[in-house]
């Protein structure tokens, strides 16, 4: 069996398949006009987050069309985090799970990071899933103060 090699290819050696999946994803993307409805959607998007701002503990929104990172913060005025043992964006995503939306923390920082064929009433029931559990949280003992050379993995 010498001299016998499986020529499998690698994923960027244009493998037939995934380059059919590939082209299939674009022409459904220019046929649905997903880009331009990200480009309308994402301001829609942003003033739904909007009224976040007002929350005590949302500290800075980040919002790149539909990607958005919502910081929470033990205290906005002092930008006092929580405590990183608290795990308080695992502990607002988990809570948000009861609103039919699932978000993923990235240490105390909530990712919204919706498909793009997304609806706007969707849009707008992961805001106010997003509104309604972040506005329960109650400033605690459990909160100290880091700098940003501090900041722990998964913080962005």
């Amino acid at each position: 069996m010498r001299g016998k090699t499986f020529f499998h290819g690698h994923t960027y050696c244009g493998n037939p398949l995934a380059c059919a999946a590939a082209i299939a994803s674009i022409e459904r993307l220019q046929e649905n006009r997903l880009v331009e409805q990200v480009a309308y959607q994402a301001p829609v998007l942003g003033r739904m987050l909007e009224r976040l701002r007002e929350l005590p503990h949302v500290g800075e929104i980040r919002q790149q069309g539909y990607m958005v990172g919502v910081d929470l913060v033990a205290d906005r005025k002092t930008g006092r985090r929580f405590d990183p043992k608290a795990r308080m964006g695992a502990a607002v995503c988990q809570a948000i799970r009861r609103h039919g939306v699932i978000l993923r923390p990235l240490g105390d920082t909530i990712v919204i990071f919706p498909p793009l064929v997304i609806q706007k009433d969707q849009l707008q029931q992961i805001v106010d899933a997003v509104y309604t559990e972040v506005s329960r949280l109650k400033k605690d003992d459990t909160v100290d103060q880091r700098s940003s050379d501090d900041l722990i993995a998964g913080d962005f």
